[in-house]
């Protein structure tokens, strides 16, 4: 069967309201290492970090909040979002005191709101391949950041070739003149690794490499890997929205 972003995008409801939840989203200890991981690949990668106080943050997509919450650590005055009641219910369960908003991604439309938005392992993106519609949300993303703003991808192929064309996306959104930089997808777990940042792309595209023989290996065994993707709006490009192939 064939399914469209409208309707994975409705799969979280099962397990925000199941007994189960904890293993759909990152705990709080791990996803404090995360987040401080994704920001220093960041400021490697694309020169961006967050100024303290100042820097407005989006989570797309948020589960129980935890990676939000340790982004906010670090500076970054973060809204956590999830598209239905039961997920906002989770947040504020889990997280009482960060700030939440209902959002359905597929109709996302602010413009220069966002200094960094964040998604990790949205639906939309890993269980269905319906590149028109994605590029189109990513392309509203991008809206939404203001200029000098970060958009940070990650996600898995659990079930590819059915998710986001990553590399394609990469590809596309490099022609887009909205963009300062468009970074190619690095394995999370080579993103993990804290002492890459200092030696920036040379150090995360070589340990990649490295360790494609196991990622092809554990693939075979149906193991998803997990990509990250690093997006930076212009600080005085274009505003237009751009449209696949343009």
């Amino acid at each position: 069967m064939k399914y469209s972003i409208k309707d994975v995008a409705k799969w979280g409801e099962s397990w925000q309201t199941s007994d189960q939840w904890q293993v759909h989203t990152l705990a709080p200890a791990p996803a404090e290492k995360f987040a401080t991981r994704y920001l220093a690949f960041l400021q490697s990668m694309c020169g961006w970090q967050p100024t303290a106080g100042h820097s407005a943050g989006l989570e797309i997509g948020a589960g129980a909040g935890n990676v939000a919450a340790a982004f906010g650590r670090h500076g970054i005055d973060m809204v956590a979002s999830e598209w239905s009641d039961a997920g906002l219910a989770l947040i504020q369960r889990e997280n009482p005191g960060l700030k939440t908003r209902k959002l359905d991604v597929m109709e996302f439309h602010d413009s220069c709101a966002w200094d960094f938005i964040f998604c990790r392992e949205l639906y939309p993106f890993t269980r269905v391949n319906a590149f028109t519609d994605q590029f189109r949300v990513v392309s509203c993303l991008i809206d939404a950041l203001k200029p000098g703003g970060t958009l940070m991808l990650v996600g898995s192929d659990v079930l590819w070739p059915h998710c986001l064309d990553q590399p394609l996306l990469i590809k596309q959104l490099r022609k887009d003149p909205r963009l300062a930089s468009v970074s190619d997808r690095y394995l999370e777990v080579v993103v993990r690794r804290p002492f890459l940042a200092r030696f920036g792309k040379v150090a995360y595209t070589l340990a990649s490499a490295l360790l494609w023989p196991v990622v092809t290996y554990k693939r075979s065994k149906g193991w998803a890997a997990i990509y990250v993707i690093a997006i930076r709006k212009s600080a005085d490009g274009p505003a237009a929205n751009a449209a696949p192939g343009g």
